[in-house]
């Protein structure tokens, strides 16, 4: 997904100066393609490994999303602050090679500790990213339609977070987070030889499954931050 977005970017430019067709052609869906056969080259050894990393983090995002919000923002503010310093260095200064990693590497370390230290900027930043990769996932549309489809979706969560934190981003982790690590136990089955991973049921059932329990784990085991605190009455001595 990435990758495909920082195609998408470098792109961008050079389609909406094209005069007699359309503004924005369904090029996402073709990034995405060239991307899926550019994974099938891969060892199955890689894959098994990249995934079981990866399902690791999405169950750790499902289940303890709130907890470890700050460490997620960190994270998802990076990877927003790459996508920013790769566009600016190919359209703007137009850097390739170790110069062009710089610059990504560098806005990314800076975005990651803003998202941090600016809390309600690593919140938006945080949610917009996952109701991104969770709407991506469920929306029926592709291509641009479902690009800009996500961007406004993610802009709506991101923007109902400001107002309703605890709630927003307990639901949008458990949703994201459960959606990633049922797509990817799926894909994980066949590498293993465990009759358990091989019967596993549908993807949509898993998904409703991590949803529901993620739910539940994550308003169970946080407390509301604006909850007023019952004061103990005192005593008075005699």
């Amino acid at each position: 997904m990435l990758s495909d977005l920082l195609t998408f970017l470098e792109t961008l430019p050079e389609q909406s100066l094209q005069t007699g067709e359309q503004f924005l052609p369904d090029s996402f869906d073709v990034y995405v393609q060239r991307f899926q056969a550019l994974m099938g080259r891969f060892d199955d050894t890689y894959k098994m490994i990249g995934a079981i990393v990866s399902l690791v983090f999405a169950l750790l995002i499902c289940f303890f999303g709130y907890k470890f919000s700050r460490i997620f923002m960190s994270i998802t503010g990076f990877i927003a602050g790459a996508l920013l310093g790769y566009g600016a260095a190919t359209q703007i200064f137009n850097l390739t090679g170790i110069p062009l990693i710089a610059v990504v590497v560098v806005a990314g370390i800076i975005i990651a500790a803003m998202a941090s230290w600016i809390y309600l900027a690593g919140i938006f930043i945080l949610c917009f990213f996952l109701a991104f990769m969770a709407s991506a996932s469920l929306l029926p549309f592709s291509g641009d339609i479902q690009f800009f489809l996500c961007c406004l979706i993610g802009l709506i969560i991101a923007a109902l977070a400001m107002r309703y934190m605890r709630p927003v981003i307990i639901v949008i982790t458990s949703l994201g987070g459960g959606i990633c690590a049922a797509s990817l136990l799926t894909k994980v089955g066949p590498y293993l030889n465990f009759a358990v991973l091989n019967s596993l049921p549908s993807k949509m059932v898993l998904a409703v499954s991590f949803f529901v329990l993620g739910l539940l784990v994550q308003f169970l085991t946080t407390k509301n931050p604006n909850r007023p605190v019952k004061r103990q009455p005192k005593h008075s001595r005699r």
